[in-house]
């Protein structure tokens, strides 16, 4: 009755604290209250799908809101590109038929990773001539037009709306136009196969084949290219046990979760430690395949998430082991980038004081706790501008707030790349990179924001408080940046993803954190693309068939954990080391990620192994632990030293030496720049300085010019360089650099490669011959599979002094090559000087 005289009341008061009322439960003494339940249920159920429904509707008006807001700015999201392009070509006939004759053939690479709206833009392109449809499902294909590349074994991206079915829907649309059946590729041609035989042996009956779901599971086989000079060790799946450390105590529950990373995180240094110098690693290198010890650069260690990833970084640290994190979260809140945020925040604004005690806090300025206090107790201010007298008795933060003020001063009329290389030479960072690969590694991330920072330079629009405001949406929206990581250069082991180590590969994988639950997915809209349904629950209302849907997308998701471990561990090449934390605990535990792999483990307690053949098992207590370099430093010799050791006088000797020798590297810091800066000035006598200032302020205008009007024409450059002329106050010089533009952009010098193949003023940072260089190279150029670097004088020399003035340049271009070499893992097939006047060219 209550219900009838005011339903919205009871729903109300309902839908707020009845949430466990099971619609099936039977009172078998009272069949009466049985059927009133059922009726009961109903009820709420409709209840709750109404309210619901009130509530989508608020989104959707919310959603169509957002999609004019969107409109009025003229922006579009990646989301909207792809809708856009799907629409487009399937509601306008005209536009599909243009696009279709636009390709001839098409192939998909990495199809397992393709989402609903990608594969109807595919279908649409390939789609025949004759074939007019809006549904992807009926389309008729083009005959041998579309070539679809995948392994559905890989398919990981859930989360970027990636779904097996897809790839599943497209193989039987694809058989049902008469294309030949799929070929499948069972050779490896990455790991070694006693590895293959050990993931062939763990993960083949996981694979449990279900459309739409799970993939069939195919054999790996390994490749006859493989390494063959010789064999690696024998054994190259290694299980390294863990034992438990009696100074961490155990809990209720057991030894403890983090209690088990850290003895986990040991266990990984240990076994690095181990391990580098003693394991011999197979290396392609021009004269074939070659054998060499195994170094930091040879190891990976993966986590399925970052969450957990700080006590490994922590135990590395400790052990002075370098090492490179790719796909942090954290890569914001590091020390270097944090500081970097404060020092630019606090000159954008004087009055955020929060901002200036983190710069004065940041290893730009290095003021201490202690000297803040004080400062603050002796009548300091929290402003840089006036700080007041105290600040005299404090030169740390005296210097720390003239050099604030410097930057202010200048954030108007200076670029933000400028600021930032201006607190970069502050940190001496460039000096410091040779006492620890940890300061390399902050030079790299700064100088990568610094590189960013150039294209809000090349906007007249856009601010320092722009840059700012593009960090803060980083941390808002929680990406993840990889730090910077010069393989070739840094000497580290790379810490990683499963996710983001898809498509690499290394010599030897740690598989870290199995001790770790499998995530509980909590997701709250759910969807079903090929039966266009959208469940949706939000708190304790849902739509009618969430829970059938959602035990099905749990389903899902548990079999792409297997892929997920599956990738991870095709990522080995020769070694793939796995911390087992069972012995801890006694017990197993299905939910965490190692038991995925118990087919290839041993049991707890048992003596025999799946695989003995391929499978060696390491109690941590067996691990040597020896120092990286096989000997220890002076550092090291003398605080081992007792104090009234005779040997003292002689270990600070050695000490001292070799502190002289790493400040001596480290002081070896020779810059190399774009412009021209080595020309010879004889020939000007008493005006050689005038006029060489003049030719470097030519040189640097129209490298400018090169760079930012480079791909378009010459009228725009010959603006931009007027402009450059005009707020350098060269305007005297102005018919000079007009003639080396126009002479920069007259056909046959550079026209034999593609504007769209040319990568201009690239960044780079080397060590080469024990000197640190860093510069930007004018043109990197793409032709089919080479590689050309262009560098650009503006010497003025005469056709008989080109090989003389070339060959001056020789070492410039050597280090240019070097550098690309790195980049690209591949070294240039052609290094050429383009002197624009008068228009030579010379291969160098």
């Amino acid at each position: 009755k209550l219900y009838e005289n005011d339903p919205e009341s009871l729903e109300r008061v309902f839908c707020q604290f009845d949430y466990g009322l099971k619609q099936d439960h039977v009172w078998k003494r009272n069949p009466g209250a049985t059927e009133f339940h059922r009726e009961f249920s109903q009820m709420l159920a409709g209840a709750r799908y109404r309210w619901l429904t009130a509530l989508l509707g608020l989104c959707r008006e919310f959603i169509l809101e957002l999609e004019k807001e969107k409109s009025r700015a003229e922006v579009l999201d990646f989301q909207d590109l792809l809708l856009k392009t799907r629409d487009l070509l399937r509601d306008n006939p005209g536009a599909r038929d243009y696009f279709k004759a636009r390709f001839k053939y098409l192939l998909v690479d990495e199809f397992q990773d393709t989402d609903p709206l990608q594969m109807e833009i595919v279908f649409f392109l390939a789609e025949d001539e004759g074939s007019k449809t809006r549904d992807w499902k009926k389309v008729q294909l083009s005959p041998g037009k579309l070539f679809l590349v995948g392994d559905p074994r890989q398919s990981i991206y859930r989360f970027r709306r990636a779904d097996s079915s897809v790839y599943d829907s497209a193989k039987e649309a694809l058989l049902s136009a008469g294309e030949k059946k799929p070929q499948s590729l069972a050779q490896n041609y990455r790991s070694s196969p006693g590895l293959l035989d050990w993931v062939n042996l763990t993960f083949k009956n996981l694979f449990i084949q279900e459309r739409g779901i799970q993939p069939e599971y195919l054999d790996l086989n390994a490749s006859q290219q493989n390494p063959g000079n010789r064999p690696p060790e024998p054994k190259p799946v290694i299980v390294l046990e863990l034992e438990e450390d009696t100074k961490l105590k155990r809990g209720k529950q057991g030894y403890g979760v983090d209690n088990v990373r850290i003895v986990e995180a040991r266990a990984i240094a240990d076994f690095l430690e181990f391990a580098r110098g003693r394991l011999e690693i197979a290396e392609k290198q021009e004269q074939g395949t070659v054998y060499v010890k195994a170094d930091y650069r040879h190891f990976a260690v993966l986590f399925h998430s970052t969450n957990h990833i700080r006590f490994v970084e922590s135990e590395l640290k400790n052990r002075g082991i370098p090492f490179a994190t790719e796909g942090s979260k954290e890569f914001l809140e590091r020390d270097e980038i944090a500081g970097l945020r404060f020092v630019l925040k606090a000159i954008a604004n004087p009055a955020d004081e929060c901002s200036l005690v983190g710069a004065l806090r940041s290893l730009f300025i290095g003021a201490s706790d202690i000297e803040l206090y004080a400062f603050r107790q002796a009548g300091g201010q929290w402003n840089w501008q006036r700080p007041g007298k105290a600040a005299e008795k404090f030169p740390v933060l005296e210097q720390g707030f003239a050099f604030l003020q410097e930057l202010h001063a200048s954030r108007d009329s200076r670029s933000i790349a400028w600021l930032i290389e201006k607190i970069i030479d502050r940190s001496h960072l460039r000096k410091l990179r040779q006492l620890h690969p940890r300061f390399n590694q902050a030079l790299l991330n700064l100088e990568r924001l610094k590189a960013i920072s150039v294209s809000f330079g090349q906007d007249p629009e856009s601010s320092l408080d722009d840059f700012i405001s593009w960090m803060d949406g980083l941390e808002n929206e929680n990406k993840s940046w990889p730090e910077l990581f010069a393989e070739n250069e840094n000497n580290a082991v790379r810490l990683l993803t499963f996710h983001k180590s898809k498509g690499l590969e290394f010599p030897v994988v740690i598989l870290a954190n199995l001790s770790n639950s499998m995530p509980i997915e909590k997701g709250m809209v759910l969807k079903n693309w090929e039966k266009h349904r959208l469940e949706v629950k939000l708190g304790y209302l849902a739509t009618p068939d969430f829970s059938a849907m959602k035990e099905q997308e749990e389903k899902y998701l548990n079999n792409e954990r297997v892929r997920t471990l599956f990738v991870a561990a095709t990522r080995a090449r020769q070694y793939l080391v796995i911390p087992d934390h069972r012995m801890l605990d006694q017990k197993e535990n299905p939910k965490q990620w190692i038991s995925l792999l118990t087919n290839g483990l041993p049991e707890l307690n048992a003596k025999s192994l799946p695989r003995p053949e391929i499978i060696k098992t390491i109690k941590t207590s067996e691990l040597e632990r020896v120092k990286a370099t096989g000997k220890r430093t002076g550092l090291e010799i003398f605080l081992k030293l007792k104090p009234r050791s005779t040997s003292i006088a002689e270990a600070k000797a050695r000490l001292e030496k070799e502190q002289e020798q790493i400040l001596a590297r480290a002081g070896q810091f020779v810059p190399l720049s774009a412009p021209s800066r080595e020309e010879q000035w004889e020939e000007f006598g008493e005006k050689a300085e005038t006029a060489r200032a003049e030719a470097r302020d030519i040189g640097t205008i129209v490298h400018k010019v090169i760079e930012l009007a480079g791909r378009k024409d010459l009228a725009t450059a010959l603006l931009l360089a007027q402009r450059l002329a005009s707020e350098n106050a060269s305007e005297k010089s102005f018919p000079a650099i007009q003639e080396l533009v126009r002479a920069f952009f007259q056909k046959g010098l550079i026209s034999e490669i593609e504007p769209d193949n040319i990568f201009q003023e690239v960044p780079f940072l080397i060590e080469y011959d024990n000197h640190l260089y860093h510069g930007k190279i004018d043109w990197i150029g793409r032709e089919k599979d080479r590689l050309h670097i262009l560098d650009f004088k503006t010497d003025s020399i005469k056709p008989a002094q080109l090989d003389e003035r070339a060959e001056k340049y020789r070492r410039q271009m050597q280090i240019y090559a070097k550098a690309v070499a790195l980049m690209k893992n591949q070294p240039p097939a052609q290094t050429a000087i383009c002197f624009l006047k008068p228009r030579l060219k010379k291969e160098v």
